[in-house]
Formats: structure tokens, C-alpha cells, sequence
């Protein structure tokens, strides 16, 4: 079920306020909700990336689990349940602003993780963010699982699962969630072959 509106009839608009998309989890219970290894991406685009209200790009996030990706006080953050702690990448102060070191002249951005069982990365741009915190976040060893807890009702877009505030107020287009760990290049090569209007 979706209330956004599109733009040029491919992106999906959000207007902060009540407008939100959910991909119910209804055939095999697992699409959107991989385990041992996964890649989550998105493009995004702000009216404004001076923002600080926080903005939800995806979220299955809930107390019991899951992964989530916000715009959170002008940086980019992902959080994810592994096991009994959640761990979280925080991107560079401002770094996704329009004229800033990785702005882009219609402000739209890639963004998304990789995780592979031991390390969680936080992409913006086709590369690894560079300025973000322990970023690849190491877990220590291998094998780890992310954990969505008991109650999982599919993958929310523009809105943290379960809330009606931190929405989104912008635009969001070609999501995609893939059930392995991309590597770099493949995420680089995802982010070259993107033409967003």
C-alpha cells in the first residue's frame, strides 16, 4: 500500500507529513528481510539537505530488530539488529548537501549498506562513506545474522516501521534489496548505470 504521489510517473514523492509506502512481507517471509548477508539501496533526494528533522529513506526497524536508514540531524545513518545489540554506521556531518564535497546538481544521492555476516558498510554515491564512524563497523568474526525479532509486517518506505514521524519529505526511486553482500564494485557500477530525472 502506498499514499505518495510519483514524480514524472517513476519516483515515488513523500511529503513529510502523511504520505509513506509499505511492501508487505506476504509470500515466503523473506523479501525483504535477509539474514546471513545483505545489501539494501536507495535513491533519495531532498528539497532541501540542510535539514534536521530526521528523514526515514527504508526501515523494517522495530525494538525487536531489523535494518533502518535515515537522514538524521544532516548525516546519513544505518542501524541494524545483530543479535541482541544494534549497531549503528553515522555518516559525515552535511556531507550529502547540494554543493557540498559529495553534493550532486539535482541533489539526488545513492545510498544504502552491505553487510556480509561480519562487516556493515554504508555507501553514498557508489562508494564507502568515508566519513563516517567505524565505517565498516567489524563485528569481530564471521556468521553473524541479522535479527528482525517476532512480529516483522514488511519494508516501510518514507517512514520508520511502526511510527508515523520521521517521515520522509522528498523523493525516492529504484529501491532495491538484495539477500548477499554486494561488494564495492558492484555497488559502484550500480550507482554509474543510475539515471535519476
Amino acid at each position: 500500500q502506498y499514499t505518495a504521489s510519483f514524480e514524472n510517473t517513476k519516483s515515488l514523492v513523500f511529503d513529510g507529513t502523511t504520505a509513506s509506502m509499505t511492501m508487505p512481507d506476504v509470500t515466503s517471509g523473506t523479501e525483504y528481510k535477509p539474514t546471513a548477508s545483505a545489501s539494501v539501496f536507495a535513491w533519495v533526494k531532498l528539497p532541501d539537505w540542510n535539514v534536521t528533522p530526521i528523514q526515514t529513506f527504508f526501515s523494517t526497524f522495530r525494538s525487536g530488530g531489523g535494518y533502518l536508514m535515515q537522514y538524521d540531524n544532516k548525516r546519513l545513518k544505518t542501524t541494524i539488529r545483530i543479535g541482541s545489540s544494534t549497531k549503528q554506521v553515522s555518516g559525515g556531518y552535511n556531507k550529502l548537501r547540494i554543493g557540498g564535497t559529495q553534493g550532486t546538481s539535482n541533489g539526488w544521492h545513492h545510498v544504502g549498506f552491505t553487510f556480509d555476516g561480519q562487516y556493515i558498510t554504508q555507501y553514498v554515491d557508489g562508494v564507502a562513506d568515508a566519513q563516517a564512524s567505524s565505517n565498516p563497523i567489524d563485528l569481530g568474526s564471521a556468521g553473524n545474522t541479522i535479527n528482525y525479532g517476532t512480529i516483522f509486517q514488511g519494508l516501510h518506505v518514507g517512514v520508520r516501521y511502526g511510527t508515523t514521524v520521521e517521515m520522509l519529505n522528498g523523493t525516492h526511486d529504484d529501491m532495491a534489496v538484495w539477500s548477499n553482500a554486494l561488494t564495492a564494485a558492484e555497488v559502484l557500477a550500480i550507482y554509474n548505470s543510475g539515471t535519476v530525472t
